[in-house]
């Protein structure tokens, strides 16, 4: 996705409000800081906020964070890192860090120069604790979701202990109309929350063309059983 595509919008406009604190801990022995993922003893909390990802921040993140080769798609850790605090980043405790961006969503110079500046190591541990790729469903999970879709897309039967991502899909459905919703409000949609909506639909989509192939079957046969046969004489 091109910049300049962006530059009559502020893209600032379309970032998630909602933020998710990571903390390291550090020790200062002497010139060099100890860091750690976990609170240890004589440690100080060193924090920084993140925005969460919606679905507009999720496709500037896959636009930029993933390299296409011939062996396939896969992220770059540096560029995932890169991004997260170039894009992400809400606030931080350390002082002589200045978060401010600019319309095209990335923090100034002045400010990236400041993130910069923290000790690598804090840098380091803080990175290895924000991972922001989705987790794929287990496959027994990814079981129970095609059956409770199948139940409720193809034979129009309730299901019991729905799946969460059934029970968000249901509850949208009744006021989203498919969904009554603009193309930004989709952009702002949580990424989560967009994920497990178009799982859903793909299986609904799916269910229903299975359901219609089976029922158009149905016919087929009833139609045959019920069509004439030759073979006698008729008499006047």
């Amino acid at each position: 996705m091109s910049d300049l595509m962006w530059t009559r919008f502020d893209i600032r406009d379309f970032r998630n409000s909602d933020v998710e604190k990571y903390s390291v801990w550090v020790y200062m022995d002497g010139t060099l800081p100890k860091v750690y993922a976990d609170e240890q003893p004589n440690t100080e909390e060193v924090w920084f906020k993140f925005y969460k990802f919606n679905h507009f921040y999720w496709t500037l993140f896959e636009d930029e964070c993933i390299d296409n080769t011939r062996r396939g798609s896969f992220y770059n850790n540096g560029r995932i890192k890169q991004f997260m605090l170039g894009r992400m980043l809400h606030s931080t405790n350390i002082d002589s860090v200045v978060v401010e961006y600019g319309k095209d969503g990335r923090l100034t110079e002045r400010s990236l120069q400041s993130v910069m500046s923290v000790h690598p190591r804090i840098l380091r541990v803080l990175m290895d604790k924000v991972d922001v790729l989705p987790k794929p469903l287990e496959k027994e999970d990814e079981r129970e979701l095609e059956k409770q879709c199948s139940i409720l897309f193809g034979k129009g039967e309730g299901v019991t202990n729905p799946h969460e991502y059934v029970t968000m899909y249901c509850n949208l459905v009744a006021f989203w109309e498919k969904f009554g919703m603009n193309y930004f409000d989709i952009l702002n949609l949580p990424q989560d929350v967009f994920f497990a909506l178009k799982k859903v639909m793909t299986l609904e989509s799916a269910t229903k063309t299975d359901a219609l192939a089976q029922q158009q079957r149905i016919e087929r046969q009833q139609q045959q059983r019920n069509r004439p046969r030759g073979g006698g004489s008729v008499r006047f």
